[in-house]
């Protein structure tokens, strides 16, 4: 089979700054979402509002929904893996831990999907740069986790655990999204949202009540959570995917540490140390292993024989 070499041009690029920008300050909407609004509220009001106009979106585009009633089971499951899961976790996490702090652990999901191919065999056996980025992303949890090893708190180490679950079901979920790629993939999107959203409702009854008025500022957060990071951000990726293949859509991983790094320290003034900027980099510099384009590519040029004089 011939493999189809995707070139980036300009608007990719701006396509792909746009969905890191948007992803990356999710993050930052949460923070402010949580001021007023509980994490079990914050994650229903973001997958109502995104599914709603995720449904809109395939009404106004004539997009036909799935036949088969397994198509309708593997979306029922994915929106629990892929978003009611994930979604609630990371928002807990930030209960504990800052929004530049949840977004580096974020980075963690290409290694979790990494680990789970091998552990399943549903890839090629690991490279060398492969297992390069493994330990590099692990190196840089490991020191996330520094402080609760040493007996200075352990909120950090729930928040830090928080933060890894939700990367570890999107990686189930991504995996699994792979045995279904029959389903149009903006299909896929409103399917799991719509689930999830049904699922979210209950449980934000039960655990925290009817919700209030959070005010004007917290709703527009809110707002701005489902619409924007959410179900734009969905289309943005699907859109980008098929113009430049997953493996250049998958670098939006290493823009959105960035995004959210930006954002929560100039504009919440979290604090950031060097402690977790070195780990964030150990991740970044993880990522690009997993990558493996840029090692692949370093061989090529610096190991290939010089000719003889």
């Amino acid at each position: 089979m011939t493999r189809v070499e995707f070139v980036m041009r300009p608007l990719d690029w701006a396509l792909l700054g746009t969905l890191s920008l948007l992803w990356g300050s999710s993050f930052f909407w949460t923070t402010l979402a949580l001021d007023a609004v509980s994490p079990a509220w914050i994650v229903t009001t973001r997958l109502c509002l995104a599914a709603a106009l995720m449904l809109v979106y395939l009404k106004a585009t004539r997009t036909p929904l799935p036949k088969r009633l397994a198509d309708w089971r593997a979306l029922a499951l994915l929106g629990l893996l892929s978003n009611l899961i994930p979604f609630s976790a990371y928002t807990l996490s930030q209960v504990y831990i800052n929004s530049a702090m949840a977004a580096v652990l974020n980075a963690f999901t290409p290694l979790s999907v990494l680990v789970l191919s091998q552990v399943f065999r549903l890839e090629d056996r690991m490279t060398w740069y492969n297992t390069t980025g493994a330990m590099l992303g692990i190196s840089g949890v490991v020191l996330l986790m520094m402080p609760s090893l040493q007996g200075q708190g352990w909120a950090q180490a729930i928040g830090v655990g928080f933060a890894l679950l939700a990367a570890l079901f999107y990686a189930i979920g991504s995996l699994f999204a792979r045995r279904h790629q029959n389903i149009e993939p903006s299909v896929m999107a409103a399917g799991m949202l719509g689930f999830a959203a049904l699922y979210s409702i209950p449980i934000a009854l039960i655990s925290s009540g009817l919700p209030t008025w959070p005010g004007a500022g917290i709703a527009g957060a809110l707002l701005v959570l489902g619409l924007f990071c959410t179900a734009l951000a969905y289309l943005l990726f699907f859109n980008l995917l098929k113009r430049v293949g997953s493996a250049n859509a998958s670098t939006v991983a290493l823009l959105l540490p960035v995004t959210a790094l930006l954002l929560g320290v100039l504009v919440l003034h979290e604090r950031f140390t060097m402690l977790s900027l070195a780990a964030m980099l150990l991740v970044f510099a993880g990522l690009v292993f997993i990558d493996g384009r840029l090692p692949r590519n370093a061989l090529k040029r610096f190991g290939r024989p010089r000719p003889a004089r």
